[in-house]
């Protein structure tokens, strides 16, 4: 089959099968040169791990064979699949234990230190989902292992108010209950389901606070923050797609100062979305100028060279000669875009914990109450709520359910979101109490962002004052 993805066969030293001496190994997720399908290498040896990528390649290419309810995933879902291994495996090899020695009782007390360090029950239950499927792949292909899990129980639950209002054909039917497996390890009293966005939306102080703290870190993360604000992108679509310079996938994106020069003032970004599913947003002028002034043609301090340029020379020149570059699918001619100061490009795990670090800082200053979740989808939920004010006052439609077809259709041209239910939650969002004072503002302005710099830098801020006195 050509949509098959298998590993090479040449080079058999380099994919060692996994033997005993590696058992407890801990281990490393890259991705193949020659694609996005995510590999699990064996820590400090180069070597594959065996049952991990049987099991993601099973996985990707034939879901039945594991269990045939299991439906077809995307790379990036893989890639989460990789991970939550990966996490697994390096558990086991912390605690001195081999993953086919580890049992119900061993896996119980490491979700029991899970939730004592504060991880979500949501995000425990994807990890727990992906576990069961591989000890699942590993009793299908007969190889030995203690895991003795128990199996998932039929249960009922009240289909959400969004969920009835979204189900045109519900006034036929008898019950509102939806029936679904619930897994005895999950502890469903500690998920939580929001019925709104209002506890992951900032307001403009927040928003600056944040931003401020994100610079301290690093520019690129404040940067990145502002483009995920402006533009409602994903994170992994952030990182992957947003181009420095044009592509194969955007041959006509320009640059702040192109744009400046042919006078437009936003131009298009296609990018492949959720799903796998090609879409396309517009990228506002003022948003390319904040990647270029402070980002791509700021000075370092005392220097005539740009933060970018030093960035791009140390990943040429630095990264790609590590270990990490090699194992990389990145190459010297790369359109990377989001580059650390010591020229390593930003992964997904490097922005979110700039995201942690800012919080608790944030959560130290008493800048933000502990109710408000600030990671990086908060950019997105942010985003999208300020433009449905603008929306409301724009087009007049008030924000209710009873407009939610409206409402929907402006929505997921923005977000690329299917469900109503999501729709519905934007919706509550807007029209709590909560969001009052933070819908008053429509919009960010970019001065409000950065109004640390406009106090300190004079020439910066004789310019916001010329562009003023313009209006």
């Amino acid at each position: 089959m050509s949509n098959v993805i298998d590993f090479p066969k040449d080079g058999a030293d380099a994919y060692s099968s996994v033997t005993g001496k590696y058992l407890l190994s801990e281990v490393t997720v890259t991705k193949r040169a020659d694609c996005k399908f995510p590999i699990v290498l064996i820590k400090d040896t180069g070597l594959l791990h065996e049952h991990a990528n049987e099991f993601l390649l099973m996985r990707f290419n034939h879901p039945s064979f594991i269990d045939e309810e299991l439906e077809e995933i995307t790379y990036t879902t893989l890639k989460n699949y990789a991970d939550h291994i990966r996490y697994w495996l390096n558990i086991c090899s912390l605690l001195d234990t081999s993953y086919l020695s580890a049992n119900y009782h061993f896996m119980t007390s490491v979700l029991k230190t899970m939730r004592v360090e504060g991880t979500e029950e949501g995000s425990i239950s994807n990890y727990v989902s992906t576990w069961r499927l591989f000890y699942k792949y590993l009793d299908k292909v007969n190889v030995p292992n203690l895991m003795d899990l128990p199996s998932k129980i039929s249960a009922k639950r009240m289909l959400s108010e969004a969920e009835q209002e979204g189900d045109f054909l519900n006034y036929t039917k008898e019950s509102t209950d939806a029936e679904y497996k619930a897994d005895p390890l999950i502890n469903t009293k500690r998920i939580k389901s929001a019925s709104s966005y209002t506890s992951q939306v900032l307001n403009i102080e927040q928003m600056r606070a944040l931003i401020s703290e994100l610079r301290k870190i690093d520019v690129v993360y404040a940067v990145m923050a502002k483009v995920q604000f402006d533009t409602c992108l994903r994170l992994n679509e952030l990182i992957t797609y947003f181009p420095h310079t044009s592509n194969s996938l955007n041959p006509n994106f320009m640059s702040w100062g192109e744009m400046y020069t042919k006078d437009v003032k936003h131009q298009t970004l296609k990018f492949i979305g959720k799903g796998q599913i090609e879409r396309e947003i517009d990228v506002d002028i003022q948003t390319m100028k904040i990647i270029s002034d402070k980002y791509l043609t700021a000075k370092i301090p005392n220097s005539d060279i740009t933060i970018y340029a030093d960035r791009k020379l140390k990943f040429q020149t630095t990264y790609l000669s590590t270990k990490a570059g090699k194992d990389s699918h990145y190459k010297i001619d790369s359109d990377i875009l989001w580059i650390k100061e010591d020229g390593t490009p930003i992964s997904k795990n490097m922005y979110q914990k700039a995201f942690r670090d800012a919080r608790k800082a944030l959560y130290q200053k008493e800048i933000l109450p502990l109710n408000i979740i600030v990671r990086p989808h908060a950019m997105r939920h942010t985003g999208a709520s300020l433009r449905l004010v603008k929306y409301r006052q724009e087009t007049g439609i008030e924000i209710h359910i009873d407009n939610d077809g409206d409402i929907h259709a402006f929505l997921q041209g923005l977000l690329g979101h299917e469900r109503l239910s999501t729709t519905h939650k934007y919706i509550r969002t807007v029209r709590s109490q909560a969001f009052s004072n933070l819908a008053l503002k429509t919009i960010i302005r970019n001065e409000d962002l950065w109004v640390d710099e406009i106090a300190t830098n004079s020439t910066l801020r004789k310019g916001v004052e010329s562009i003023k006195a313009q209006k």
